[in-house]
């Protein structure tokens, strides 16, 4: 029998987000996660602990800090605009993520010609790339990672190196992502924390989050571009200049 999705012990609710026990408990002892419910001894989470724990995972992979969230969380508990806050959750929890749960078969033939070895399974959970149940299905957060991945497998690129040059890739991207989260809380966060999260200020927060995005993504792509486009055209001279001179054909 399954647990009851409304009565999780701190285990559970653990395990159910892939985190430690003492996360939780941070989470809590900081004010970013709502009292859970106490019958005797024993304190019981339920859904909402679960979604809030995902988002708060999420948004400081994405650079925030838990002061940041928790100043979000303060005017969600305090009824300050409450549409537009949890308007403002689910937009940033389902952020062009198309998580999809599938069985170890399924991920073999989605990978078809893939060298991926139970160590390189564990090497993707870490990443999380993908998330493993307890009944052993397997979740993958993001399906176009996974696009992704499949299609340099194809090129015949190894598993093993396609994990590799992801997690170098993270080093890279998470100090653009810093930048612009910076930005964010410099430019646009604190004046509406200022004015004490009124619900204007918080459906221009959504707005500005959603062009912030966009924005950082365009100048990524662009910036990769030209990048690529240089690379490409000093390695194709260097191999231009390898290549034995032609010879004349002489009568």
């Amino acid at each position: 029998m399954g647990v009851d999705p409304e009565q999780l012990t701190v285990e559970d609710l653990a395990a159910e987000v892939g985190v430690p026990v003492s996360t939780v408990r941070l989470y809590q002892s900081r004010g970013l996660l709502p009292a859970p419910e106490h019958r005797g001894r024993v304190a019981y989470y339920g859904a909402g602990h679960v979604a809030r724990m995902r988002l708060i995972g999420r948004l400081q992979q994405d650079g925030f800090s838990l002061a940041s969230i928790k100043h979000l969380v303060e005017a969600w508990e305090e009824g300050r605009g409450l549409p537009e806050l949890l308007g403002l959750e689910e937009r940033v929890a389902g952020w062009d993520r198309e998580p999809v749960e599938v069985s170890p078969a399924e991920l073999a033939s989605l990978l078809a010609g893939s060298d991926l070895t139970t160590e390189g399974l564990s090497h993707a959970q870490r990443l999380g790339l993908v998330l493993v149940g307890d009944d052993g299905t397997l979740t993958v957060p993001d399906l176009e990672l996974l696009r992704v991945g499949a299609e340099l497998i194809s090129m015949g690129v190894p598993a093993s190196e396609v994990l590799d040059e992801y997690e170098a890739l993270l080093g890279t991207v998470h100090p653009i992502t810093d930048r612009f989260v910076a930005l964010f809380e410099r430019r646009f966060l604190a004046p509406v924390e200022d004015q004490g999260f009124t619900p204007d200020g918080i459906r221009s927060l959504t707005e500005t989050l959603d062009r912030l995005r966009a924005l950082a993504t365009r100048v990524v792509a662009a910036a990769m571009r030209q990048a690529f486009a240089e690379a490409a055209s000093a390695k194709l001279s260097e191999v231009a200049s390898m290549a034995p001179p032609e010879t004349t054909a002489t009568r």
